[in-house]
């Protein structure tokens, strides 16, 4: 008995979830009316105080599911491969190529440059191309890891900074298009007015992604490097997983939702 009104509380409630972000869709936040809830979701009035306690906190929750709900397909995905790329670089540059700090920030900073263009120039790529900006980024990234993965192959243990620098200005291109777009598409369905409690979902989100990237890629990367299978290698597998990460944006990118 209590599991049957258990599921029927969860039942109403995520029914109110649903017809409060379809209501934030079609109407937008200020807008939004406790009858016009009730009403998507076929449900009474008295039971979003019941469920929620106000209608504001049930808004406020159904916009953290929808930043949830895209930032877990997509976000999550390139973020903690961007975490991981950045700490498996360096730790490569270091200890592989026996690069001092210096050295280090010299090679790392083509992808810092080519990243800070692309975020300049994303806005207006969107305004364009919308969601597609996201896509088309990846599909850029894949190039440029292919790129430094293929001068690993070739040139290691004599690889020098001047073979990596094309691949980094590419792959930071692309990542500077399809992570800070990937901000935009997700904001985008978030009312202005509540923008604030977006971004900070998103926000949080990034964060650990990028512990989770550098705990999982990075603690792979480091048990490969000390066994048999070599720092060499260790490396361009991390970077061929990279390049699976980025491919699997580029389809499941399509499916965004055009942010214009």
């Amino acid at each position: 008995m209590e599991r049957t009104l258990t599921s029927r509380r969860m039942g109403h409630r995520e029914a109110l979830l649903a017809g409060a972000r379809q209501c934030l869709e079609e109407k937008g936040y200020a807008r939004t009316t406790a009858r016009d809830i009730a009403a998507a979701a076929n449900a009474n009035l008295a039971s979003i105080g019941y469920h929620f306690g106000s209608k504001e906190a049930l808004l406020n929750e159904a916009i953290l599911r929808a930043c949830d709900e895209w930032t877990t397909r997509l976000g999550q995905a390139a973020f903690a491969g961007f975490g991981a790329f950045m700490f498996v670089y360096a730790v490569t540059l270091q200890s592989g190529l026996r690069l001092g700090p210096l050295e280090s920030a010299v090679a790392i900073t083509p992808m810092a440059i080519s990243f800070l263009a692309a975020s300049l120039v994303s806005s207006r790529l969107v305004a364009r191309f919308g969601q597609r900006v996201v896509t088309s980024g990846a599909a850029i990234q894949v190039l440029g890891v292919g790129a430094i993965i293929l001068a690993t192959l070739i040139a290691w243990p004599d690889l020098t900074i001047a073979q990596l620098t094309p691949g980094m200005i590419i792959a930071g291109f692309g990542q500077g298009l399809a992570m800070t777009t990937v901000f935009r598409v997700v904001l985008s369905r978030v009312p202005v007015e509540r923008a604030g409690v977006g971004s900070g979902v998103l926000i949080t989100t990034q964060q650990v992604s990028l512990a989770v990237g550098v705990a999982t890629l990075g603690s792979l990367y480091l048990w490969l490097a000390e066994s048999t299978f070599g720092l060499r290698n260790a490396f361009v597998m991390v970077m061929a997983i990279q390049v699976l990460v980025a491919i699997v944006i580029v389809v499941a990118g399509r499916k965004l939702p055009d942010p214009r």
